[in-house]
């Protein structure tokens, strides 16, 4: 599992919360991507450079286009 938020800092977010942070995108393909917050930086996330071909994208803040999800 890897959480990536731009606008957090990983320090904090380790002492805080006990789990680890990316400013910066791994370059990982995931199973399953989450999008819980609603920074518009994610607005412009390219999902295909980072799900699986077989992938489930669950978009709890409804910030991307609906035209890219499933359903």
């Amino acid at each position: 599992m890897d959480i990536y938020d731009p606008w957090a800092n990983p320090e904090e977010v380790r002492h805080e919360y006990g789990i680890s942070s990316y400013n910066k995108l791994p370059d990982t393909k995931y199973d399953a991507v989450i999008l819980a917050m609603g920074h518009k930086t994610f607005e412009s996330l390219t999902l295909e450079a980072i799900k699986k071909e077989n992938s489930v994208v669950y978009d709890v803040k409804a910030v991307l286009p609906k035209e890219l999800l499933d359903g």
